[in-house]
């Protein structure tokens, strides 16, 4: 392994608040071994992990003799609701380090009153699936994951008129909330709480959309060093089906063209086809298929 002796020794659990460069470097490691090994495109929140906050614990490590040979990430965009994701070293599983990786993880929860876990499972992993059945979960959804070439070029054929696509300001904090809540039911205090977190933060981008000064909806970008990735893209009911959602794409994508970014990279759910078939339209393509399995927790009496 390549982080060999780069933790002096370390051996155990440990539970972080925030990241430092070497453990990141050692997670993205681990991380590259577990998708070799698979044959997967895991799914962590990358931009997430390069801006940890210091303020509460969602990062759990497990290392062996100065190696990480198992990691969890907690990922909470609602008070009430965490997403997990992680994965242990080809090389040590079966010995019972994933499950105290999510034990750790459920304490932190409960502590924070979280009752409800989202676990996000590759369709295609094997390991992933034998752990999550032991925890007799619910089947939630599934999500595509598309990636779509932008060195291929911008198809010139899109034109947009009409729509203003503008970078997200503090201003913007609750009409980009109320597009959060509308669109993705995220209650407001949690949609405005993220977007202040994130307002600052270099490697992620808020745009508005609007048309004759009337908001019609929002999208976000990630960067992740060559690519991008699209979340959060919602339309306001009122305004869907007449091909803004089409043009705001558009926009967006004309944008990160002159970016020199190499990929831009989304997610859709199974059963949203109108989506599938706009992303589609454009050239994005399918690579892997998420799937979130849910868990309840109790609160302590």
């Amino acid at each position: 392994m390549s982080n060999e002796n780069s933790f002096n020794g370390k051996t155990g659990l440990f539970i972080k608040k925030g990241l430092l460069s070497e453990e990141l470097q050692a997670i993205k490691e681990l991380e590259t071994m577990c998708n070799r090994y698979e044959g997967l495109k895991m799914k962590l929140y990358w931009y997430e992990l390069n801006g940890r906050s210091e303020d509460k614990a969602n990062d759990f490590l497990y290392f062996e003799n100065g190696n990480l040979v198992g990691y969890l990430g907690l990922y909470i965009f609602n008070r009430l609701e965490a997403e997990i994701s992680g994965m242990v070293h080809p090389d040590y599983r079966g010995k019972g380090i994933f499950s105290m990786l999510t034990q750790a993880a459920m304490d932190e929860c409960r502590e924070r009153k979280i009752t409800k876990l989202l676990f996000i499972c590759e369709n295609k992993s094997t390991a992933g699936k034998t752990f999550i059945d032991k925890l007799e979960p619910r089947f939630s959804f599934s999500d595509y994951k598309m990636e779509y070439f932008i060195e291929s070029g911008v198809n010139e054929d899109w034109k947009c008129s009409g729509i203003k696509l503008r970078r997200a300001t503090i201003e913007d904090a609750d009409v980009h909330s109320h597009v959060n809540n509308i669109c993705f039911h995220i209650p407001v205090e949690d949609a405005m709480k993220c977007y202040m977190d994130r307002l600052h933060e270099s490697r992620i981008d808020m745009y508005i959309a609007e048309i004759d000064g009337e908001l019609i909806g929002k999208i976000d970008v990630a960067i992740d060093e060559k690519d991008t990735f699209i979340y959060q893209f919602g339309v306001l009911p009122e305004y869907r089906n007449i091909g803004y959602g089409r043009e705001i794409l558009a926009l967006l994508l004309q944008m990160v063209a002159g970016e020199n970014y190499e990929k831009a990279i989304l997610e859709v759910a199974s059963d949203n086809p109108n989506a599938m078939n706009l992303y589609k339209s454009f050239g994005f393509r399918e690579t892997t298929v998420y799937d979130y399995y849910e868990i309840q927790i109790p609160l302590k009496p």
